[in-house]
């Protein structure tokens, strides 16, 4: 079976209530981790990315790709203050 060298995967990174980054691959059902700043959480990412890749590869199991390709849009909506009567 030949693979490619790249794979791209969405991955979300969120501030925990701990303070840690908390890593999230929604195309990859299951792998999560996590970072004490937001540069390790990347590199966890990665890392657990590689580890599933792997252990999916060992089992003979089909990679799991994005569902269609994702285009994330940060907006800022303005929104007047509340005024309490």
């Amino acid at each position: 079976m030949k693979l490619p060298k790249n794979y791209l995967f969405t991955v979300n990174i969120e501030r925990g209530e701990d303070n840690h980054f908390v890593v999230s691959v929604p195309a990859l059902p299951g792998c999560f981790s996590q970072g004490d700043t937001y540069e390790e959480a990347v590199a966890m990412a990665e890392d657990a990315i590689r580890g599933y890749l792997q252990l999916a590869i060992e089992k003979g199991e089909t990679i799991p790709s994005e569902k269609k390709p994702l285009k994330k849009v940060v907006l800022s909506v303005p929104f007047p203050s509340l005024v309490m009567a």
